[in-house]
């Protein structure tokens, strides 16, 4: 499946049918084969999409990587594809500095004056962002040499402001602001990279106000999904969905990151199918969804049974 072909099966996805795909976080592991099989041991089923994050990469062997790459080509030579994260490190500090991995590291907000460092060249914050970008970049050229197409979702949850790169008025970094690092990292990517293999998901916060999502919206030319970030119970999906539509003005690809229970919603009390149901009622409203990324470990006391409306590993080509 090349680019082009992945595009019009997550399009397809999202406007010529109520089904979308389920697919899995490996959370920054390398373990693609355990992570699958987790997904088939809590489901009956193969997930048709996993999403990889970044942020382990600085700390791992060259041949772990090559590893997890080598799998994550097989897993989409057999019909699934591959969606991409990255916790960035904070760029006040240089990768190579990091004493971390994860989220933790991502975890900041930075004044204004820093943030606007990040845009010029020479200045510490930029030169320390464009050396862990390098590092990803590395990554998705592997991707790209195997004929491998990746859906990119960079400044994930964009509207938050729990992580250095969102939107964070209380320090004066607007949506445009955060839009801008956005349209850096894309250009980054493509132009200094030469990365042609990319599919770029925006991707705001459904905890947030949808008008403040709308104001970090980068312009069409550099999105080609959108998506949100959805951990139950709060929030309207409907009413982002038509927010984020109107901002991109036109019926653009939609589907939802990460989904999964926070502190009012526990997913062990719940059927996978009542759970799937909370976005599944608002398709009648009109609102669509291609793929859906789990992002959580599956309670053992509970029936997960996929909703009659997931489409899978074994189902997936049926949407091509």
């Amino acid at each position: 499946m090349n680019k082009t072909e992945l595009y019009n099966l997550i399009k397809n996805l999202t406007f010529k049918t109520d089904n979308y795909a389920v697919g899995t976080h490996l959370c920054g592991s390398l373990d693609v084969a355990r992570a699958i099989e987790r997904f088939k041991t809590a489901t009956g089923k193969t997930p048709a999409f996993l999403d990889f994050d970044m942020h382990s990469l600085p700390f791992l062997t060259p041949s772990d990587v090559a590893k997890a790459i080598d799998e994550l080509c097989k897993f989409a030579q057999k019909g699934g594809f591959i969606a991409l994260t990255a916790h960035w490190l904070t760029p006040q500090i240089n990768i190579k500095d990091a004493v971390m991995r994860g989220a933790n590291n991502s975890r900041y907000n930075l004044t204004k004056a820093e943030f606007l460092q990040i845009f010029e060249d020479g200045t510490e914050l930029n030169t320390n962002f464009k050396d862990e970008l390098d590092i990803d970049a590395l990554f998705i050229k592997k991707f790209e040499k195997s004929g491998v197409p990746v859906i990119m979702r960079p400044l994930h949850e964009i509207n938050g402001g729990w992580f250095w790169w969102q939107m964070y008025l209380k320090n004066g970094i607007t949506g445009k602001d955060a839009s801008d690092l956005f349209k850096f990292v894309h250009d980054y990517f493509e132009n200094e990279w030469n990365l042609k293999n990319i599919l770029w998901e925006f991707n705001p916060s459904l905890m947030f106000a949808k008008e403040d999502a709308a104001k970090c919206y980068p312009g069409n030319d550099y999105v080609d999904i959108l998506s949100l970030d959805w951990y139950l119970k709060e929030g309207n999906y409907t009413e982002f969905y038509n927010e984020l539509q109107n901002a991109a003005g036109k019926d653009m690809p939609f589907a939802v990151a990460e989904f999964g229970g926070d502190g009012n919603y526990h997913m062990d009390q719940f059927s996978l199918r009542e759970t799937q149901d909370h976005l599944e009622r608002h398709f009648k409203n009109g609102a669509r969804c291609a793929f859906l990324g789990f992002y959580y470990d599956f309670p053992k006391n509970i029936d997960r049974t996929l909703s009659d409306y997931s489409v899978t590993l074994e189902t997936i080509n049926n949407y091509k």
